[in-house]
């Protein structure tokens, strides 16, 4: 069942939806599920809800949570057919929690317990979208250069300012804002870019980051690399004013080139000569052109891809695992696409 055919009353029973995407997480369910525990302890004056989608993990992941899942917490298991991304099964969860808002959080116990108190204490306030700010970056080297260069640049560059130039990581966002990024329908997806575009009244919070609790990060330098231009292809024109600057430029150093040629002709003995001149103005000026056409590509590409209308996921299963000593399956395999196909 799709959230846009849940009854209102059902959705306003949960007052905060806690939700995960998890993928090869075997080694963290166990701490996992005793942060939940310990979430829900802390704050047992609201109604949480824990929602965990399997981003198409192969390993013992979903087994581990079916049978170590504590009884005493609500808790939604969404598994997807196959591994379509973070963003993806993001989205997958906005349309499957309940909650009157939703806090997202990394499988990888990164953000600390205090960072879901302030979070909480944001949303009491009447803030709609609350962005997790870390002081510090645990990932060092290039990895962490690289991330924070896309932050800086696509804050800069993109046709969002209120993206937070350092780079959110764990965000609150209430059901007016969780309504809203269901109903878009890109394929190619930033969440966080499609909340920041979605407005509302946003706030910040800093925090600590710790120490990956195990493994290794699902971040590969290929997905990060896609993120970064699917960010820029869907919210920044930037690109494209780049080729027409690049061409512009090229063009005039074109002209003058020629106009020296031109005098240095007319006035004295001196002329062009030699393949190799030539051959490297060929080189370039080719490669030039390789390169705008490559960046008109992904926008084409993206765009024709959106007219195909595939889903933006597709759901194996949507398991509660609730106050009984098993889980209580449900098979939606014929309702599981998403509600943008």
């Amino acid at each position: 069942m799709l959230l846009k055919q849940l009854p209102r009353e059902l959705i306003m029973t949960i007052d905060i939806s806690i939700l995960i995407p998890v993928l090869n997480e075997e080694e963290t369910v166990p701490a996992m599920l005793e942060r939940f525990t310990e979430l829900s302890q802390r704050h047992d004056q609201y109604n949480l809800e824990f929602v965990i989608v399997d981003d198409g993990s192969t390993d013992r992941t979903v087994e581990k949570i079916r049978s170590l899942a504590p009884n005493t917490l609500s808790i939604q298991l969404i598994s997807l057919s196959r591994n379509f991304g973070s963003h993806a099964a993001i989205s997958a969860g906005f349309e499957g929690c309940l909650g009157k808002c939703a806090i997202i959080l990394g499988a990888d116990l990164q953000e600390p317990p205090e960072l879901v108190d302030q979070f909480i204490e944001r949303f009491e306030q009447g803030d709609e979208v609350v962005w997790g700010i870390r002081n510090n970056r645990t990932v060092g080297g290039l990895g962490g250069l690289v991330s924070r260069a896309f932050s800086f640049l696509f804050h800069r560059y993109s046709d969002i300012k209120s993206y937070p130039a350092e780079g959110p990581s764990g965000f609150l966002v209430t059901r007016n804002v969780i309504d809203v990024v269901v109903t878009m329908p890109e394929r190619h997806r930033n969440v966080l870019g499609l909340i920041a575009w979605a407005g509302f009244r946003q706030s910040r919070v800093n925090y600590n980051q710790e120490a990956r609790f195990a493994g290794e990060s699902k971040w590969t330098r290929k997905r990060l690399l896609k993120l970064a231009v699917d960010s820029f292809v869907q919210f920044s024109s930037a690109p494209i004013r780049a080729m027409s600057y690049i061409g512009a430029m090229t063009a005039v150093l074109g002209f003058i080139y020629a106009f020296i040629i031109a005098i240095r002709a007319l006035f004295s003995d001196w002329g062009p000569t030699g393949w190799a001149t030539v051959t490297v103005l060929i080189l370039v000026l080719g490669g030039i052109q390789l390169l705008m056409l490559g960046v008109l590509g992904e926008y084409i590409w993206r765009g024709v891809d959106e007219t195909r209308s595939r889903p933006l996921f597709v759901i194996r299963s949507r398991e509660t695992l609730t106050s009984t000593d098993a889980p209580q399956h449900s098979d939606t395999t014929n309702d599981s696409i998403s509600s943008n196909s």
